[in-house]
């Protein structure tokens, strides 16, 4: 399919929580826009639902899978059936205000930019705010050192969900080879990569994302040392891939890793 914009939604037993977050995506008021969602070999209702959703819309095209290959391979297998010349990402069960896509994509188109950022905000199941995560008190565009920038958070964060990428720039950083599963620090690996290989970011100063906080999300249920092990194995990774990079790339992501380990 054809469209401006190509969304790429993971999905592994997400179940109703599916509704709203498609739904959020088909409501857009940027309409031009092609959703992908990877049905990761789920248990649960969540492939009937999304085979619901694909009936009722042509935008909305899902990909069974029989195997479940993890959040960073679905990810690539969307990107690999988007034609579009903007992609960006949506976690299964959080949710795009209506403007998110058009404003990012018309903030990149503006400034030339390769990469377009918006805030974030972190939800609970009721749509309550808990806080932002990311945010940015006034619009700026960066052109120096990108990489070194994102990995001083000059960005707002490590995640994918609160980004539109030029294809070219996505579809090389989901190129890295991982010897294991990267387990939730897959979003900070592509991005070096997505970043190291901008020229331009463009930054929009409004929260356009809500990410959900409850129970069974990584961000709740990772106890301590499984949150060290998967920075520290996330860190390996880092350097296995990006080893060939200068020595200031490659200081900015040893302490990019070190605040995270240590903090």
């Amino acid at each position: 399919m054809s469209a401006e914009i190509s969304i790429v939604v993971p999905v592994f037993n997400t179940g109703d929580r599916l509704k709203k977050s498609m739904g959020s995506l088909l409501s857009q008021n940027f309409s031009d826009i092609h959703v992908i969602a990877i049905n990761d070999c789920s248990t649960d209702n969540s492939g009937e639902i999304l085979d619901e959703i694909s009936a009722t819309d042509s935008r909305f095209e899902v990909i069974h899978l029989d195997k479940n290959i993890g959040m960073n391979d679905s990810r690539g297998l969307g990107v690999q059936h988007a034609s579009s010349p903007w992609i960006g990402f949506l976690d299964a069960d959080d949710v795009a205000h209506p403007t998110m896509y058009g404003t990012l994509r018309q903030r990149a188109l503006d400034t030339d930019a390769d990469i377009a950022v918006c805030g974030t905000r972190l939800v609970d199941v009721s749509g309550r705010l808990i806080n932002k995560w990311a945010y940015f008190p006034e619009e700026f565009e960066a052109t120096e050192d990108l990489c070194v920038q994102f990995c001083r958070r000059a960005f707002g964060g490590s995640m994918v969900w609160n980004k539109l990428y030029r294809s070219h720039i996505i579809k090389g950083s989901l190129n890295l080879h991982f010897r294991w599963r990267p387990d939730a620090i897959e979003d900070t690996l592509v991005n070096i990569g997505c970043f190291r290989d901008a020229k331009k970011v463009a930054i929009v100063n409004d929260c356009l994302h809500d990410y959900l906080i409850h129970d069974e999300s990584i961000t709740n249920s990772a106890d301590q040392l499984t949150s060290f092990l998967r920075l520290f194995r996330g860190f390996a990774l880092a350097v296995d891939n990006f080893e060939g990079e200068s020595d200031t790339i490659l200081q900015a992501i040893a302490e990019l890793f070190r605040l995270q380990i240590s903090g």
